[in-house]
């Protein structure tokens, strides 16, 4: 018997956390195929957003339309920007291509986190969240991997500051990193961070006014917020109250979990505080937990299955019920807490800064640990 425990615990690993998660990966993504379901979002949307704005062409919805449909072409105009090459291809090589680039974009975020164990990679690839990213084509991956620049590189403020503002300037709801920033005193970082995603927002002008666009996203956000993985989605799905009510909720919420971010100099709590004031979140938002995870937990730890609960939530567009939120909630918050209070003292931190920017500055232990 402990010859054949011996053997469970050498096969164990390579079998479910390597081997497993690729032939998962393969399955799936010949059925997305074939129901012609992958890369969804980035199809239906950013190609031809992207398209349509190379052509001069306002692509955003006007203030009446109905945007309860699912297809909604409002993305920033800087995710179309970046997706315009791929609008060389035919719209079946662009998605191919667009879902390979995020599926390395997910490993690099790892990679660029201090993650060297590949159990933690195999893990990372079995999370719903990660296919949910993969088969809808959209930006979250991005999103993570730019926010894992950072923090990586967050003693080199400009740069740090580009890629967070890149990161708002794509999608919106990121923006409490830069409270993270100002918390850790980086205001070079925090107000260059500003400066991108506030500059960014400018480029709507040839199409439509700031205020029109910015009203357009409230509409989607009152659109998709009860149907969403967040307070809001759960208090109309559980029949407790209104949209209205749940936003109070959840802005209550999120505003008190970013006042501990800044006071603890989080990243891991603003990640969470962005999840919880974003209007919509989605399965696939939840990639996001691979920062707080990477950063305080870059070897396999208990923290890293925790976001696998999320099997039982429902993708995009589908039909969720008030149970399916509250898993994930539960998620994001057993994530959250693990990597703040517990991931740290488990693992050993991964090697940054070099020397030679310890030389520059020496960070206080709250503030160059923190995460």
């Amino acid at each position: 018997m402990v010859g054949i425990g011996l053997a469970f615990r050498r096969v164990a690993p390579p079998a479910f956390l390597g081997l497993l998660p690729l032939v998962l990966l393969i399955v799936l993504t010949r059925s997305e195929v074939h129901a012609g379901d992958l890369g969804v979002d980035f199809r239906g949307e950013l190609y031809p957003e992207a398209k349509l704005i190379l052509q001069g062409t306002n692509p955003f919805p006007g203030p009446h339309a109905d945007l309860a449909g699912g297809v909604n072409r409002i993305f920033p105009i800087p995710a179309a920007l970046l997706l315009a090459p791929l609008t060389l291809m035919s719209p079946a090589a662009a998605t191919a291509t667009f879902v390979a680039l995020l599926l390395a974009a997910l490993l690099a975020t790892a990679r660029i986190l201090g993650v060297r164990d590949w159990r933690v990679y195999g893990v990372l690839l079995l999370w719903p969240a990660s296919f949910a990213g993969l088969q809808t084509g959209n930006l979250t991956i991005l999103l993570a991997l730019l926010i894992a620049v950072a923090w990586r590189y967050r003693e080199r403020e400009y740069l740090s500051g580009m890629a967070v503002g890149a990161a708002i300037a794509l999608k919106v709801f990121p923006w409490p990193v830069i409270i993270w920033m100002l918390a850790c005193r980086r205001y070079r970082a925090a107000a260059t961070g500003a400066a991108v995603a506030c500059g960014s927002l400018l480029l709507v002008l040839p199409f439509t006014t700031v205020g029109d666009y910015l009203r357009l996203l409230d509409q989607l956000g009152n659109t998709f917020a009860p149907k969403s993985y967040n307070l809001v989605g759960l208090v109309v799905q559980s029949g407790a109250g209104g949209v209205g009510t749940g936003k109070l909720l959840a802005e209550g919420a999120g505003a008190l979990v970013l006042g501990f971010a800044y006071a603890r100099r989080s990243l891991t709590l603003s990640v969470a505080a962005a999840l919880l004031l974003s209007p919509i979140v989605w399965l696939h938002y939840f990639v996001l937990l691979v920062i707080p995870l990477g950063a305080r937990s870059p070897r396999l730890s208990a923290a890293w299955f925790v976001p696998l609960g999320l099997f039982v939530c429902p993708g995009s567009f589908e039909r969720i019920r008030a149970w399916e939120i509250l898993v994930a909630l539960l998620v994001l918050a057993t994530t959250t807490a693990l990597a703040e209070w517990r991931c740290g003292s488990l693992t050993r931190p991964p090697p940054f800064p070099p020397a030679g920017v310890l030389a520059r500055r020496s960070p206080s232990p709250a503030e160059g640990s923190s995460t």
